[in-house]
């Protein structure tokens, strides 16, 4: 645990096996401790990124206090890395492309990675939590509203429900009432007795 394969199978759903492994604690897969979530003081410290849920800090060089949070969870062996918590995975990125004259080059990948906004719109392993639905969570789901201060996806309630009933009904009226003046209008310049 802790390292993942960077040559992918022909589905580029696993790495492939006999490929040296990368560390899933690189300095470019990980961030400075989220706000409110300091190194040490709340999130644990490790030595690698295996924590498949729980946060986990580990330092960039050791003996040093330089520690980043951990993006992602790396099972090891040949499964490709999984988002964490606040975090999303889009996908492994081609770092080199194989050379064509040689048969053994292989073309290397690394996982790419957003943190999510808000960060409790994005559960572990590209899951998005309640009320948050889409790539990276952005997109609250049905029945739900972006708050304007923290961009919480919350959902509606009743009197929202009602704000919303209220506001096509005025809409139907609109259409209708439009519609019965372009009539009445529309009579009165063909009909000859109201020219007059």
């Amino acid at each position: 645990p802790g390292y993942y394969a960077p040559v992918l199978d022909d589905l580029r759903l696993n790495g492939l096996p006999g490929i040296p492994c990368r560390k899933c604690h690189a300095d470019d897969l990980m961030i400075e401790a989220v706000r409110g979530e300091p190194c040490d003081m709340v999130v644990p410290v490790g030595s690698l990124c295996d924590a498949q849920r729980a946060h986990i800090c580990v330092p960039l060089t050791l003996g040093l206090n330089d520690n980043r949070l951990c993006q992602l969870f790396c099972p090891g062996g040949t499964v490709w890395p999984f988002a964490k918590p606040y975090f999303w995975e889009l996908g492994p990125r081609l770092l080199s492309s194989r050379d064509s004259d040689d048969p053994d080059d292989e073309d290397t990948f690394r996982p790419t990675i957003v943190k999510c906004e808000p960060l409790v719109a994005c559960g572990p392993r590209n899951r998005c939590n309640s009320g948050y639905e889409g790539e990276a969570c952005t997109r609250c789901e049905p029945n739900h509203y972006r708050d304007k201060m923290d961009h919480l996806c919350l959902p509606c309630d009743e009197m929202q429900m009602y704000g919303l009933l209220v506001m096509v009904a005025v809409g139907v009226l609109l259409v209708l009432g439009s519609f019965l003046f372009s009539l009445v209008y529309l009579k009165i310049l063909a009909d000859p007795v109201f020219k007059a």
